[in-house]
């Protein structure tokens, strides 16, 4: 007798367990969101990204962050929801070494928004993210195997004494080298679909440039994208040269590119105006809601943020920059969620 009522005890709270799972909705609970979403995130293991999803704690992949938005798991929340248009733009920001925030978002759009994807026929980058933009217009696979630039370029200047300002250490011919390496020779496929924001060195007037009929004006394009005087190279160091015009860093002129006539989402390792972008929580950015306006994007004035920045000229450790990775992850799903263009992927039940 005492075994049976044991078991049907068991049974009891086997059964409430299972009710407490669902909502008054029957919508499905952030748990189940986590294991579902966690579980995409760890078959990523077998992909050119592998490495980076093994590294990442379980902490990191956790999606419990979810609940903490408003506009978060409620049906009747249509009014965030956008319909998808016939054509999109992607734009990606400056970021430096935080550039690798850059791939975990595409990972994401990749698995999680395959009809949005389909509709992108336009890519705008700037400095770090004009290599995102380039590359993943070029090819996805070739977009996946150069997450290597990123992260042995912040590796060889983590070995040096000063980092990327060390005398002798040029992370601009160190880039020409590396994105030389990587671009194919035929780019006819970028034709009107590809644009660069470089920032002429005399006027300080931005170009989104999309002239691009060979390999070496797109690597100067992209090169010159990255060019801040004095931390890419020597203060003395000629700028780079694209169509006989003298360029450096597009951020200092238009860091966020945003097109006039197709809807562009725009993607952003530092917490601001970007769609796709942290959000910073803290207590002094909830007492003083600041916000600083550089190359036309509008970042929050927060400790985090002012730490990010730090990060993207000076990168930190390996194991800190795949947390940017998993953080660009979150945040395009954070994204997609709100904005109603989360898609269910093949063989999951989300």
């Amino acid at each position: 007798m005492k075994e049976s009522s044991n078991e049907k005890l068991s049974e009891e709270k086997v059964k409430q367990n299972d009710n407490n799972k669902k909502n008054t909705n029957g919508e499905e609970t952030v748990e189940e969101i986590n294991s579902n979403v966690n579980g995409s995130i760890n078959n990523t293991k077998s992909s050119p990204l592998g490495e980076i999803s093994e590294c990442s704690t379980e902490d990191e992949k956790d999606f419990s962050y979810l609940t903490k938005n408003k506009n978060i798991g409620s049906f009747f929340n249509r009014k965030y929801h956008k319909p998808l248009p016939d054509r999109l733009a992607l734009s990606f920001s400056g970021a430096g070494f935080l550039g690798i925030y850059h791939y975990g978002v595409i990972h994401c759009l990749q698995g999680y928004a395959p009809t949005l994807m389909s509709k992108v026929v336009r890519y705008a980058g700037t400095s770090a993210g004009s290599i995102i933009a380039s590359l993943f217009a070029l090819s996805p696979e070739l977009f996946n195997q150069s997450i290597k630039l990123i992260m042995e370029l912040a590796d060889e200047s983590n070995s040096r004494a000063f980092g990327p300002i060390t005398n002798g250490f040029s992370i601009h011919e160190k880039l020409v080298k590396a994105v030389g390496e990587v671009i194919p020779s035929d780019i006819s496929c970028l034709k009107d679909k590809l644009y660069i924001s470089m920032t002429n060195a005399q006027t300080n007037e931005n170009i989104l440039y999309n002239n691009f009929t060979t390999k070496e004006q797109l690597t100067a394009a992209i090169c010159a994208s990255c060019y801040i005087p004095g931390w890419s190279a020597n203060i003395s160091s000629p700028h780079p040269v694209v169509d006989g015009i003298s360029y450096i860093d597009g951020g200092i002129s238009n860091n966020l590119p945003v097109f006039d006539d197709i809807e562009t989402v725009t993607i952003s390792p530092f917490s601001g105006n970007a769609d796709i972008s942290p959000v910073d929580n803290s207590l002094l950015s909830s007492l003083l809601p600041m916000q600083i306006t550089f190359g036309k994007q509008v970042y929050s004035a927060s400790l985090a943020n002012f730490q990010r920045m730090g990060y993207a000229l000076f990168p930190p450790k390996g194991e800190t920059l795949k947390m940017y990775y998993d953080l660009g992850f979150k945040d395009a799903f954070l994204y997609l969620y709100e904005s109603g263009r989360l898609e269910r992927p093949k063989g999951t039940i989300l």
